[in-house]
């Protein structure tokens, strides 16, 4: 038997692997194209955190120029869209069934004097939901925009610590 022959007899050893490892990724990611659904869950709370520290930072913008007072619970919407990049941030991108807002309002904040509010980093501003209810969009969870302008993600806020200031009504999607 004589030697065996290689693909491209004047290249190194080294380059037919690399060249060979090169069209395996290629196939991969042609045939792999999408990231897991879980995945793309993530990217949708982290975009919905995003949005609802915007309409947190908009509603303090608004307060500064209102003396100190946060928008009114109804409508609120329309107070702080003027403080807004694009009106799209008032929608969860997980949200399908809503046309415009995604987004509740603590009632317990709305219309109230932003100085004396002593607790900004405990008492939840924004939430995903409708009304008053919050709709837990996000892997069994929702997100909750508190007032000095932080974001996070809970099953259920009262649990953590450090509460809010009045515990909001929990509705599932249906």
């Amino acid at each position: 038997m004589g030697k065996p022959t290689r693909m491209y007899g004047c290249l190194p050893r080294w380059v037919e692997w690399s060249i060979g490892l090169a069209m395996l990724v290629t196939l991969a990611v042609i045939l792999w194209p999408f990231p897991p659904r879980g995945h793309r869950e993530r990217a949708r709370r982290t975009s919905c955190g995003s949005n609802l520290k915007q309409i947190a930072l908009a509603s303090k913008a608004y307060a500064e120029d209102h003396g100190g007072v946060f928008p009114p619970v109804v409508r609120w919407d329309r107070s702080v869209s003027p403080y807004l990049q694009h009106e799209m941030l008032l929608r969860c991108p997980s949200d399908d069934q809503s046309e415009r807002l995604s987004y509740g309002m603590n009632r317990d904040v709305g219309g109230t004097a932003s100085a004396s509010r002593a607790d900004e980093a405990t008492t939840i501003a924004f939430y995903d939901g409708i009304g008053t209810m919050v709709i837990k969009r996000h892997k069994g969870g929702a997100n909750y925009a508190y007032l000095d302008g932080h974001v996070k993600w809970s099953e259920d806020p009262s649990k953590d610590p450090p509460e809010h200031s009045r515990p909001l009504p929990l509705a599932r999607p249906e």
